[in-house]
């Protein structure tokens, strides 16, 4: 995470937000995350109104560093006992992101989930100056993010897994130094 390139408002804003959130249930509930990048972020030219071009940054001659569209976090309960499906938190790293691309990867169900209803973050997710998040069902967007691991090699991994899951740790995501773009 510390080498990706963010919205500081997003940064800043949303997935702050969904991380206290997070923390804060951890205080009480166990939770499995993983965290990745999608696809690049697509910048209008000012050539035709549907044209665009990808967003890099070239870092030297040999180095480009790419802007990626969505940052998500896949969500588990790992306390069978409290029945809570999984979910993905997607993270819209562009400020040219449109109302129907969001609608492509999933309705949002952020109001579905108990500990995030509460939150700061619930009351902020829809407001872009924060920085555009939705929350979707993993089954509706497993196939539609890059890096994204199938559901039933998730399952298999974790029943493969001798030690107990604990909560990932947000500390090292908090206070991580992210590369910044306005």
């Amino acid at each position: 995470m510390i080498s990706i390139v963010w919205l500081r408002a997003l940064r800043n804003g949303n997935w702050r937000h969904f991380l206290n959130a997070l923390r804060d249930a951890s205080v009480h509930d166990k939770f499995d995350v993983n965290v990745g990048v999608s696809g690049t972020v697509a910048v209008p030219t000012l050539n035709a109104c549907e044209d665009n071009r990808t967003l890099s940054i070239e870092v030297d001659s040999e180095n480009t560093i790419i802007v990626p569209a969505h940052i998500w976090a896949h969500v588990r309960n790992v306390e069978p006992a409290l029945n809570a499906s999984d979910f993905v938190v997607i993270a819209h790293n562009s400020p040219f992101f449109t109302i129907n691309e969001r609608n492509g990867l999933c309705q949002s169900m952020c109001h579905e989930v108990p500990w995030l209803k509460k939150s700061l973050f619930s009351k902020l997710q829809k407001y872009p100056v924060y920085g555009l998040v939705q929350c979707c069902k993993a089954t509706d967007v497993q196939n539609k993010l890059d890096n994204f691991p199938k559901l039933s090699e998730t399952k298999k991994v974790v029943q493969e897994l001798d030690d107990p899951i604990t909560t990932t740790t947000t500390e090292n995501i908090i206070s991580s130094d992210a590369t910044e773009f306005e």
